[in-house]
Protein backbone atom coordinates (compact mmCIF):
# COMPACT_ATOMS: atom_id res chain seq x y z
CA UNK A 1 0.00 0.00 0.00
CA UNK A 2 2.80 2.43 0.87
CA UNK A 3 4.45 1.79 -2.50
CA UNK A 4 1.14 2.52 -4.29
CA UNK A 5 0.65 5.77 -2.36
CA UNK A 6 4.18 6.90 -3.18
CA UNK A 7 3.57 6.18 -6.86
CA UNK A 8 0.32 8.20 -6.89
CA UNK A 9 2.02 11.10 -5.12
CA UNK A 10 4.84 11.07 -7.66
CA UNK A 11 2.34 11.20 -10.57
CA UNK A 12 0.44 14.11 -8.99
CA UNK A 13 3.70 16.00 -8.40
CA UNK A 14 4.70 15.45 -12.03
CA UNK A 15 1.34 16.81 -13.22
CA UNK A 16 1.69 19.91 -11.03
CA UNK A 17 5.19 20.57 -12.38
CA UNK A 18 3.95 20.22 -15.96
CA UNK A 19 1.06 22.65 -15.32
CA UNK A 20 3.47 25.14 -13.73
CA UNK A 21 5.75 24.98 -16.77
CA UNK A 22 2.83 25.56 -19.17
CA UNK A 23 1.63 28.49 -17.04
CA UNK A 24 5.09 30.09 -17.26
CA UNK A 25 5.04 29.75 -21.05
CA UNK A 26 1.58 31.43 -21.18
CA UNK A 27 -0.30 28.34 -22.35
CA UNK A 28 -3.88 27.84 -21.22
CA UNK A 29 -4.42 24.83 -19.06
CA UNK A 30 -7.40 22.80 -20.22
CA UNK A 31 -8.71 19.68 -18.71
CA UNK A 32 -10.98 17.08 -20.34
CA UNK A 33 -13.94 18.16 -18.19
CA UNK A 34 -13.47 21.77 -19.32
CA UNK A 35 -13.50 21.04 -23.06
CA UNK A 36 -16.69 22.33 -24.70
CA UNK A 37 -17.65 22.38 -28.33
CA UNK A 38 -18.29 25.83 -29.61
CA UNK A 39 -21.81 26.05 -31.10
CA UNK A 40 -21.97 27.80 -34.48
CA UNK A 41 -24.04 30.97 -34.46
CA UNK A 42 -26.24 32.09 -37.38
CA UNK A 43 -26.16 35.78 -38.15
CA UNK A 44 -29.14 37.56 -39.79
CA UNK A 45 -27.16 37.84 -43.03
CA UNK A 46 -26.53 34.08 -43.06
CA UNK A 47 -30.22 33.40 -42.47
CA UNK A 48 -31.23 35.68 -45.36
CA UNK A 49 -28.75 33.97 -47.68
CA UNK A 50 -30.04 30.56 -46.66
CA UNK A 51 -33.65 31.63 -47.23
CA UNK A 52 -32.74 32.95 -50.68
CA UNK A 53 -31.00 29.70 -51.59
CA UNK A 54 -33.98 27.64 -50.48
CA UNK A 55 -36.41 29.82 -52.42
CA UNK A 56 -34.42 29.26 -55.62
CA UNK A 57 -34.86 25.49 -55.43
CA UNK A 58 -37.40 24.26 -57.99
CA UNK A 59 -39.08 20.89 -57.59
CA UNK A 60 -40.47 19.37 -60.77
CA UNK A 61 -43.82 17.67 -60.20
CA UNK A 62 -44.18 14.68 -62.54
CA UNK A 63 -47.29 14.59 -64.64
CA UNK A 64 -49.85 12.00 -63.67
CA UNK A 65 -50.01 9.37 -66.40
CA UNK A 66 -53.31 8.10 -67.71
CA UNK A 67 -54.59 4.91 -66.18
CA UNK A 68 -54.02 2.86 -69.35
CA UNK A 69 -52.06 3.86 -72.44
CA UNK A 70 -50.10 1.97 -75.05
CA UNK A 71 -46.91 3.11 -73.36
CA UNK A 72 -47.84 2.00 -69.85
CA UNK A 73 -49.36 -1.41 -70.50
CA UNK A 74 -48.71 -4.32 -72.80
CA UNK A 75 -52.11 -5.71 -73.74
CA UNK A 76 -50.52 -8.95 -74.96
CA UNK A 77 -49.60 -9.80 -71.38
CA UNK A 78 -53.26 -9.69 -70.34
CA UNK A 79 -55.38 -12.87 -70.33
CA UNK A 80 -57.01 -13.97 -73.54
CA UNK A 81 -60.45 -13.22 -72.10
CA UNK A 82 -59.51 -9.51 -72.04
CA UNK A 83 -58.65 -9.50 -75.77
CA UNK A 84 -61.63 -11.45 -77.10
CA UNK A 85 -65.19 -12.49 -76.34
CA UNK A 86 -66.52 -15.99 -75.86
CA UNK A 87 -69.60 -17.15 -77.82
CA UNK A 88 -71.74 -16.52 -74.74
CA UNK A 89 -70.37 -13.00 -74.42
CA UNK A 90 -71.02 -12.36 -78.12
CA UNK A 91 -74.61 -13.52 -77.67
CA UNK A 92 -74.93 -11.28 -74.61
CA UNK A 93 -73.67 -8.31 -76.61
CA UNK A 94 -76.28 -9.01 -79.29
CA UNK A 95 -79.02 -9.09 -76.64
CA UNK A 96 -77.72 -5.85 -75.13
CA UNK A 97 -77.57 -4.17 -78.55
CA UNK A 98 -81.13 -5.26 -79.32
CA UNK A 99 -82.29 -3.97 -75.92
CA UNK A 100 -80.52 -0.64 -76.54
CA UNK A 101 -82.21 -0.19 -79.93
CA UNK A 102 -85.65 -0.95 -78.49
CA UNK A 103 -85.04 1.47 -75.63
CA UNK A 104 -83.95 4.24 -78.01
CA UNK A 105 -87.08 3.64 -80.09
CA UNK A 106 -89.44 3.72 -77.09
CA UNK A 107 -87.65 6.59 -75.30
CA UNK A 108 -86.12 8.82 -77.99
CA UNK A 109 -85.65 11.71 -75.54
CA UNK A 110 -83.46 9.69 -73.17
CA UNK A 111 -79.67 9.50 -73.37
CA UNK A 112 -78.03 6.33 -74.77
CA UNK A 113 -77.54 3.51 -72.28
CA UNK A 114 -74.17 2.67 -70.77
CA UNK A 115 -74.27 -1.02 -71.77
CA UNK A 116 -71.08 -2.28 -73.43
CA UNK A 117 -68.14 0.14 -73.23
CA UNK A 118 -64.65 -0.79 -74.40
CA UNK A 119 -62.17 -2.37 -72.02
CA UNK A 120 -58.41 -1.74 -71.85
CA UNK A 121 -57.90 -3.91 -74.95
CA UNK A 122 -60.45 -1.94 -77.01
CA UNK A 123 -62.88 -4.88 -76.84
CA UNK A 124 -66.57 -4.19 -76.05
CA UNK A 125 -67.68 -5.85 -72.83
CA UNK A 126 -71.11 -5.95 -71.23
CA UNK A 127 -70.91 -3.97 -67.97
CA UNK A 128 -72.25 -6.86 -65.87
CA UNK A 129 -69.36 -9.07 -66.96
CA UNK A 130 -66.85 -6.46 -65.74
CA UNK A 131 -68.02 -6.92 -62.14
CA UNK A 132 -66.07 -9.78 -60.57
CA UNK A 133 -67.49 -10.76 -57.14
CA UNK A 134 -64.45 -11.35 -54.94
CA UNK A 135 -64.15 -12.05 -51.22
CA UNK A 136 -60.87 -10.59 -50.06
CA UNK A 137 -58.79 -12.86 -47.76
CA UNK A 138 -58.65 -10.15 -45.10
CA UNK A 139 -61.14 -9.97 -42.21
CA UNK A 140 -60.83 -6.16 -42.22
CA UNK A 141 -62.45 -6.04 -45.69
CA UNK A 142 -65.54 -8.05 -44.77
CA UNK A 143 -67.78 -5.06 -43.91
CA UNK A 144 -69.02 -2.44 -46.35
CA UNK A 145 -67.47 0.54 -44.57
CA UNK A 146 -63.95 -0.95 -44.52
CA UNK A 147 -64.26 -2.00 -48.19
CA UNK A 148 -65.35 1.50 -49.20
CA UNK A 149 -62.56 3.11 -47.18
CA UNK A 150 -59.98 0.83 -48.80
CA UNK A 151 -61.12 1.74 -52.31
CA UNK A 152 -61.21 5.46 -51.50
CA UNK A 153 -57.73 5.42 -49.94
CA UNK A 154 -56.00 3.02 -52.34
CA UNK A 155 -57.11 4.61 -55.62
CA UNK A 156 -56.43 8.10 -56.96
CA UNK A 157 -59.48 9.92 -58.30
CA UNK A 158 -59.68 11.08 -61.91
CA UNK A 159 -62.56 13.23 -63.12
CA UNK A 160 -64.45 12.21 -66.25
CA UNK A 161 -62.97 13.69 -69.44
CA UNK A 162 -66.50 14.69 -70.50
CA UNK A 163 -68.57 15.50 -67.40
CA UNK A 164 -71.88 15.19 -69.29
CA UNK A 165 -71.25 11.71 -70.74
CA UNK A 166 -70.31 8.30 -69.35
CA UNK A 167 -66.77 7.17 -70.21
CA UNK A 168 -66.09 5.33 -73.45
CA UNK A 169 -63.92 2.77 -71.61
CA UNK A 170 -64.54 0.71 -68.49
CA UNK A 171 -61.46 -1.09 -67.19
CA UNK A 172 -61.36 -4.33 -65.25
CA UNK A 173 -60.92 -4.23 -61.45
CA UNK A 174 -57.54 -5.95 -61.86
CA UNK A 175 -56.18 -3.17 -64.06
CA UNK A 176 -57.62 -0.49 -61.79
CA UNK A 177 -55.91 -2.05 -58.77
CA UNK A 178 -52.63 -2.34 -60.65
CA UNK A 179 -52.48 1.32 -61.68
CA UNK A 180 -54.31 2.65 -58.59
CA UNK A 181 -56.18 5.24 -60.65
CA UNK A 182 -59.66 5.53 -62.07
CA UNK A 183 -62.83 7.52 -62.56
CA UNK A 184 -66.08 7.11 -60.67
CA UNK A 185 -67.17 4.13 -62.82
CA UNK A 186 -63.87 2.33 -62.13
CA UNK A 187 -64.23 3.04 -58.41
CA UNK A 188 -67.82 1.75 -58.36
CA UNK A 189 -67.01 -1.41 -60.31
CA UNK A 190 -64.20 -2.35 -57.93
CA UNK A 191 -66.22 -1.54 -54.81
CA UNK A 192 -69.28 -3.40 -56.09
CA UNK A 193 -67.14 -6.48 -56.85
CA UNK A 194 -65.83 -6.49 -53.28
CA UNK A 195 -69.25 -5.91 -51.69
CA UNK A 196 -70.98 -8.66 -53.69
CA UNK A 197 -68.14 -11.02 -52.81
CA UNK A 198 -68.65 -10.15 -49.14
CA UNK A 199 -72.36 -11.04 -49.35
CA UNK A 200 -73.99 -7.64 -49.88
CA UNK A 201 -76.76 -6.94 -52.39
CA UNK A 202 -74.79 -4.21 -54.20
CA UNK A 203 -75.29 -2.48 -57.56
CA UNK A 204 -73.36 -0.01 -59.70
CA UNK A 205 -75.35 3.08 -60.69
CA UNK A 206 -75.12 5.34 -63.71
CA UNK A 207 -76.78 8.60 -62.81
CA UNK A 208 -76.39 12.29 -62.10
CA UNK A 209 -74.77 13.90 -59.08
CA UNK A 210 -74.02 17.32 -57.69
CA UNK A 211 -70.85 19.19 -58.56
CA UNK A 212 -69.34 18.56 -55.13
CA UNK A 213 -70.02 14.83 -55.44
CA UNK A 214 -68.60 14.49 -58.96
CA UNK A 215 -65.43 16.48 -58.19
CA UNK A 216 -64.96 15.12 -54.65
CA UNK A 217 -65.21 18.65 -53.27
CA UNK A 218 -65.61 18.47 -49.48
CA UNK A 219 -65.07 22.17 -48.72
CA UNK A 220 -68.78 22.64 -48.02
CA UNK A 221 -69.02 19.61 -45.76
CA UNK A 222 -68.62 19.71 -42.02
CA UNK A 223 -65.28 18.40 -40.86
CA UNK A 224 -65.90 15.09 -39.07
CA UNK A 225 -63.19 15.95 -36.54
CA UNK A 226 -65.23 18.90 -35.25
CA UNK A 227 -68.29 16.76 -34.54
CA UNK A 228 -67.94 15.08 -31.19
CA UNK A 229 -69.37 11.57 -30.96
CA UNK A 230 -72.37 11.12 -28.74
CA UNK A 231 -71.52 9.61 -25.40
CA UNK A 232 -73.49 6.55 -24.48
CA UNK A 233 -74.68 6.68 -20.91
CA UNK A 234 -74.51 3.30 -19.26
CA UNK A 235 -76.93 2.73 -16.44
CA UNK A 236 -75.26 1.54 -13.31
CA UNK A 237 -76.79 -1.44 -11.62
CA UNK A 238 -77.99 -0.53 -8.17
CA UNK A 239 -76.89 -3.15 -5.70
CA UNK A 240 -79.54 -4.27 -3.19
CA UNK A 241 -79.03 -2.71 0.26
CA UNK A 242 -77.31 -4.90 2.78
CA UNK A 243 -78.62 -5.30 6.28
CA UNK A 244 -75.29 -4.71 7.98
CA UNK A 245 -73.72 -2.30 5.45
CA UNK A 246 -71.14 0.24 6.56
CA UNK A 247 -72.43 3.80 6.33
CA UNK A 248 -70.67 5.80 3.60
CA UNK A 249 -68.67 8.87 4.61
CA UNK A 250 -70.37 12.23 4.47
CA UNK A 251 -70.24 14.09 1.17
CA UNK A 252 -68.13 17.18 1.85
CA UNK A 253 -68.23 18.49 -1.74
CA UNK A 254 -69.17 22.13 -2.00
CA UNK A 255 -72.53 22.68 -3.68
CA UNK A 256 -71.40 26.10 -4.82
CA UNK A 257 -68.44 24.59 -6.69
CA UNK A 258 -70.73 22.02 -8.30
CA UNK A 259 -73.11 24.74 -9.48
CA UNK A 260 -70.24 26.80 -10.87
CA UNK A 261 -68.87 23.77 -12.72
CA UNK A 262 -72.30 22.99 -14.22
CA UNK A 263 -72.67 26.63 -15.26
CA UNK A 264 -69.26 26.54 -16.93
CA UNK A 265 -70.09 23.33 -18.81
CA UNK A 266 -73.36 24.85 -20.07
CA UNK A 267 -71.51 27.90 -21.36
CA UNK A 268 -68.99 25.72 -23.18
CA UNK A 269 -71.77 23.65 -24.76
CA UNK A 270 -73.66 26.78 -25.82
CA UNK A 271 -70.51 28.18 -27.44
CA UNK A 272 -69.92 24.94 -29.35
CA UNK A 273 -73.52 24.92 -30.61
CA UNK A 274 -73.16 28.55 -31.68
CA UNK A 275 -70.00 27.77 -33.65
CA UNK A 276 -71.71 24.79 -35.28
CA UNK A 277 -74.68 26.93 -36.34
CA UNK A 278 -72.36 29.57 -37.77
CA UNK A 279 -70.50 26.91 -39.73
CA UNK A 280 -73.74 25.51 -41.14
CA UNK A 281 -74.89 29.02 -42.12
CA UNK A 282 -71.55 29.72 -43.78
CA UNK A 283 -71.75 26.51 -45.79
CA UNK A 284 -75.33 27.29 -46.78
CA UNK A 285 -74.37 30.78 -47.97
CA UNK A 286 -71.44 29.39 -49.96
CA UNK A 287 -73.70 26.80 -51.55
CA UNK A 288 -76.29 29.41 -52.53
CA UNK A 289 -73.62 31.75 -53.91
CA UNK A 290 -71.93 29.17 -56.15
CA UNK A 291 -74.64 27.94 -58.51
CA UNK A 292 -73.46 25.18 -60.84
CA UNK A 293 -74.47 25.88 -64.47
CA UNK A 294 -74.36 22.11 -65.12
CA UNK A 295 -76.53 21.21 -62.13
CA UNK A 296 -78.41 17.99 -62.83
CA UNK A 297 -76.37 17.17 -65.94
CA UNK A 298 -73.10 15.93 -64.43
CA UNK A 299 -72.72 12.17 -64.88
CA UNK A 300 -71.61 10.22 -61.83
CA UNK A 301 -71.43 6.61 -60.72
CA UNK A 302 -71.93 5.31 -57.20
CA UNK A 303 -72.95 2.12 -55.39
CA UNK A 304 -76.37 1.09 -54.09
CA UNK A 305 -76.64 -1.41 -51.23
CA UNK A 306 -80.14 -2.85 -50.85
CA UNK A 307 -81.54 -3.98 -47.54
CA UNK A 308 -81.93 -7.65 -46.69
CA UNK A 309 -78.59 -9.36 -47.07
CA UNK A 310 -75.91 -9.08 -44.37
CA UNK A 311 -78.60 -7.74 -42.00
CA UNK A 312 -78.72 -4.36 -43.75
CA UNK A 313 -81.84 -2.68 -42.26
CA UNK A 314 -82.26 0.05 -44.88
CA UNK A 315 -81.03 0.66 -48.42
CA UNK A 316 -78.34 3.33 -48.82
CA UNK A 317 -75.87 4.83 -51.28
CA UNK A 318 -72.06 4.80 -51.06
CA UNK A 319 -69.95 7.45 -52.76
CA UNK A 320 -66.84 5.51 -53.86
CA UNK A 321 -64.65 8.64 -53.91
CA UNK A 322 -65.10 9.46 -50.21
CA UNK A 323 -66.41 6.12 -48.78
CA UNK A 324 -69.32 8.03 -47.21
CA UNK A 325 -72.78 6.54 -46.92
CA UNK A 326 -75.87 8.57 -47.82
CA UNK A 327 -79.61 8.15 -47.66
CA UNK A 328 -81.32 7.27 -50.93
CA UNK A 329 -83.12 10.64 -50.69
CA UNK A 330 -79.96 12.74 -50.27
CA UNK A 331 -79.81 15.94 -52.34
CA UNK A 332 -76.36 15.10 -53.73
CA UNK A 333 -77.89 12.36 -55.92
CA UNK A 334 -80.07 13.93 -58.60
CA UNK A 335 -81.19 11.02 -60.77
CA UNK A 336 -80.60 7.44 -61.90
CA UNK A 337 -80.45 6.27 -65.50
CA UNK A 338 -79.58 2.61 -64.92
CA UNK A 339 -78.02 0.18 -62.47
CA UNK A 340 -76.46 -3.26 -62.75
CA UNK A 341 -74.78 -6.07 -60.86
CA UNK A 342 -72.98 -9.22 -62.02
CA UNK A 343 -76.27 -10.85 -63.07
CA UNK A 344 -78.43 -8.27 -64.82
CA UNK A 345 -78.89 -4.68 -65.98
CA UNK A 346 -81.91 -2.53 -65.13
CA UNK A 347 -83.07 0.73 -66.71
CA UNK A 348 -85.09 3.36 -64.89
CA UNK A 349 -88.27 3.82 -66.95
CA UNK A 350 -89.51 6.64 -64.71
CA UNK A 351 -88.67 10.32 -64.94
CA UNK A 352 -85.14 10.19 -63.55
CA UNK A 353 -85.11 13.92 -62.72
CA UNK A 354 -87.58 13.71 -59.86
CA UNK A 355 -85.51 11.77 -57.36
CA UNK A 356 -83.44 8.64 -56.89
CA UNK A 357 -86.04 5.95 -56.26
CA UNK A 358 -84.37 2.60 -55.73
CA UNK A 359 -85.91 -0.54 -57.26
CA UNK A 360 -88.87 -1.90 -55.37
CA UNK A 361 -92.57 -2.60 -55.55
CA UNK A 362 -94.65 -0.10 -57.46
CA UNK A 363 -91.64 1.28 -59.37
CA UNK A 364 -91.00 0.73 -63.05
CA UNK A 365 -87.59 -0.81 -63.78
CA UNK A 366 -86.89 -2.80 -66.93
CA UNK A 367 -84.31 -5.59 -66.95
CA UNK A 368 -82.24 -6.17 -70.07
CA UNK A 369 -81.93 -9.94 -69.52
CA UNK A 370 -84.91 -11.97 -68.35
CA UNK A 371 -82.77 -14.76 -66.91
CA UNK A 372 -81.02 -12.58 -64.34
CA UNK A 373 -83.94 -11.74 -62.11
CA UNK A 374 -86.34 -8.82 -62.21
CA UNK A 375 -87.09 -5.74 -60.19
Amino acid sequence: MEVLKEKVEEEEAAEREAEAERAEKGEKVTRPSEVRKEEPTMTPEMLRDLEKQLSDIEIAVPEKPAIVTKDTIDIFKLPWSYRSNTPKEEHLLQVADNFSRQYSHLCPDRVPLFLYPLNECEVPKFVSTTIRPTLMPYPELYNWDSCAQFVADFLAMEALSEPLKPPSHLYSPTTVLKYQRGNCFDFSTLLCSMLIGAGYDAYCINGYGSQDLCLMDLTRELCPLTVKPKKTVQEKEVAPPKKYAVKPPRDLTSRFEQEQEMKKQKEIKAEEEKQLREEVERLQEAENANIDPLHGLRVHSWVLVLSGKREVPESFFIDPFTARSYSTQDNHFLGIESLWNHKNYWVNMQDCWNCCKVPGRGLCWCGSYSGGGGK
